[in-house]
């Protein structure tokens, strides 16, 4: 199915497809030396044991047990994760065609809004964290887990933006529910192979710019 010529909106996830880091999470459960805890926690989730919520906030908790402030975590991110090649320029061919680029990720906003510098898209939705007055993390809101779906929907309601006119780009089983409601949808280098049955495209490639071929 094509939309071209008449896109309005891409929306992007950002661990693994704007970035080379497919897991900014676990980036820092390992900067950390919490791996095997989170690991558990993880375990919980995948088993339904727990809600996405849950899973986030016993996360937090192993991050908070470690002393956590803003500038060890943004030092971890400046110093860890890279932006995927082509990914400052097809953003801003997209923007030049005057189409709207958005990132909905299930990690955190400190890495959003980092990229959001670097790269230069529209918009980002994330999970927030927040800190005390000695700059030590104290907890998290959720916005983003398994429910893109629901947060693109309230977004582009909010821009009037119809869903007939927006692509979504991913690699992961959490852009599973993105891809189920866009008319065009790219599953970028797939770190699981679920992905790529709901996707319009599949693309193996270490360059992100072999996505405008699909979109433009």
């Amino acid at each position: 199915m094509t939309i071209k010529n008449d896109l309005k909106l891409v929306v992007f996830d950002l661990d693994g497809t704007l970035t080379k880091e497919h897991n900014s999470w676990g980036l820092i459960h390992s900067k950390l030396g919490v791996e095997k805890e989170a690991k558990k926690n993880s375990d919980l989730f995948f088993s339904n044991k727990i809600d996405y919520f849950k899973w986030a906030e016993l996360d937090i908790n192993l991050w908070k047990n470690k002393g956590l402030t803003s500038n060890k975590l943004k030092e971890i991110i400046y110093n860890n994760i890279k932006p995927f090649k082509g990914a400052k320029k097809t953003i801003q061919i997209l923007k030049n065609r005057n189409i709207e680029t958005l990132v909905i990720s299930s990690g955190i906003s400190m890495v959003c809004e980092y990229f959001k510098k670097i790269l230069d898209f529209d918009n980002y939705i994330s999970n927030e964290l927040y800190f005390d007055e000695n700059n030590r993390l104290k907890g998290i809101k959720v916005k983003v887990g398994f429910n893109k779906d629901v947060v693109l929907q309230q977004y582009i309601i909010k821009k009037n933006i119809p869903i007939d006119k927006v692509a979504s780009i991913g690699d992961n089983i959490n852009d599973i529910r993105l891809f189920q409601i866009t008319p065009l949808s790219i599953a970028i280098n797939p770190k699981d192979i679920s992905l790529k049955k709901y996707a319009t495209y599949t693309l193996y490639t270490n360059n992100l710019k072999k996505i405008l071929s699909l979109l433009l």
